[in-house]
């Protein structure tokens, strides 16, 4: 990813993770085995000693550093790094726990902020394939203490994940191309001036009344056209949230100030624009099998010993990733 693209992909996660989201694009149905992803990382945390430290890298608000601290228990160190302006704590209402884990925002994985052999684990979960893998890789080891672990899932090319992350990506960039949100600043102040004017039974409350119909009719033609462009598409979740949310803008005239509702108008355009920001990153980040190669190559050339690479699948999902585990 050329470096201002990726400093794009920077903004858009740190504009994600500041809401009260734990989780992102991490699957909870069954994985092969019958157990849940979740069921895979408390058994791996496991085997660990009750004092392990722990870093979990690309941690977003914490979900897979949670799991740590919970399977450990109180005397574990667990550490979180992203290089998004996370804020875990804050904006995360509904787990006490994430004030038990030190996060540590704007880190990077080529660069981390830690000494040599600080931990028993390093994990990450659709994260190190984010990053520079080799200068990532280099780093990881490094902080590992000799005989630490480390366990990774990363994004894998052709995989349910991806194919879900190139259609909503295409949703997202055509919503952004249409001029859904032209005619929705549009139509706020017509709709607004209507309002402020239909009092006096004036000849202006009149053309503003009928410039107002003219905005509606514009901005519910645009609505009708995209909603029947996504009509058959397997997935318009996206396009779902993203309709209900313009239609709730203007429906607050009566609410709020115009420029309340202008604002409103344009961060919804700006979390869409980070929308597909993020989505391409998760389509670029997927693995294909000479980039899975490489990533072997890369760990064993540092150092990496007990490597296993396999298949995280699902019987209702087919492929979700690859685990990519092994030691220092």
């Amino acid at each position: 990813m050329r470096e201002g693209r990726k400093k794009h992909a920077d903004w858009a996660w740190s504009l994600f993770w500041q809401a009260d989201n734990l989780r992102a694009c991490a699957p909870v149905y069954p994985v092969s085995g019958g157990s849940s992803l979740d069921e895979a990382w408390r058994g791996f945390f496991g085997q660990l000693p009750a004092d392990a430290a722990v870093l979990d890298i690309g941690t977003g608000n914490g979900a897979l550093a949670l799991l740590a601290r919970e399977a450990l228990g109180s005397f574990a160190e667990v550490h979180g790094v992203d290089v998004a302006e996370i804020d875990p704590t804050t904006f995360v209402s509904s787990e006490e726990g994430l004030q038990s884990i030190t996060f540590h925002p704007g880190v990077a994985m080529e660069q981390l902020p830690f000494g040599d052999d600080c931990f028993d684990a390093v994990v990450g979960q659709y994260a190190l394939e984010y990053s520079d893998m080799r200068r990532s890789v280099a780093e990881v080891l490094r902080a590992l203490k000799v005989d630490g672990r480390f366990r990774f899932l990363v994004h894998a090319s052709g995989g349910t994940l991806e194919a879900r992350n190139v259609l909503q990506q295409r949703q997202a960039q055509t919503l952004l191309e249409s001029p859904l949100f032209q005619d929705l600043r549009r139509l706020l102040p017509a709709m607004m001036h209507a309002q402020t004017l239909e009092a006096t039974g004036s000849a202006a409350a009149d053309a503003a009344l009928q410039l107002a119909r003219t905005e509606i009719d514009r901005f519910s033609d645009t609505l009708t056209r995209l909603e029947e462009h996504f009509a058959n598409e397997k997935d318009t979740d996206l396009v779902t949230r993203l309709f209900l949310a313009v239609r709730q803008i203007p429906a607050g005239r009566l609410k709020y100030s115009l420029s309340d509702l202008l604002k409103q108008a344009s961060d919804l355009e700006a979390r869409l624009e980070a929308q597909a920001l993020r989505l391409q990153a998760m389509v670029d980040a997927a693995l294909d099998d000479a980039r899975l190669s490489q990533l072997q190559r890369d760990l064993l050339d540092r150092g990496a010993t007990h490597l296993e690479i396999g298949e995280a699948t699902s019987a209702s999902r087919g492929l979700l990733g690859y685990w990519i585990s092994g030691q220092r």
